[in-house]
């Protein structure tokens, strides 16, 4: 994000009012993102391992993981995130972000992973 970028969105935060059932996006525009680095970082302290060592290695969750939060913490755009991480088609960063939200539902250990990494960025969902 560039700083004129984060400037407007100070802004904008700022001057922000309204009743989050009739303006639904109020809650959204008001929170405050993290960047997708220290969700990378997050995830590689909590697994033990550098990015570049699980980002494609098959069936490994970390990837999946920073995508989810990418998406849902950073509030990046498909095709943003798709750059970020190396996908090609944003259309794949779409469905692993689906699969991995209904995943971490059903395997312990990928909601212990997804708590870990939320608590250390300090947010909730």
């Amino acid at each position: 994000m560039s700083v004129s970028a984060k400037g407007a969105a100070r802004h904008t935060r700022r001057r922000l009012s309204g009743d989050e059932r009739e303006q639904r996006q109020a809650k959204r525009l008001a929170a405050r993102r993290v960047n997708l680095e220290r969700v990378i970082a997050c995830v590689e302290k909590v697994k033990g391992a550098k990015w570049a060592d699980f980002r494609d290695r098959h069936g490994d969750g970390g990837r999946d993981l920073v995508m989810y939060l990418g998406r849902r913490a950073c509030g990046l755009k498909l095709h943003e995130l798709a750059r970020a991480v190396g996908v090609k088609e944003y259309a794949a960063v779409g469905m692993a972000v689906r699969r991995y939200g209904k995943r971490v539902g059903e395997d312990r250990l990928l909601a212990r992973e997804f708590r870990q990494v939320s608590k250390m960025l300090k947010v909730e969902m």
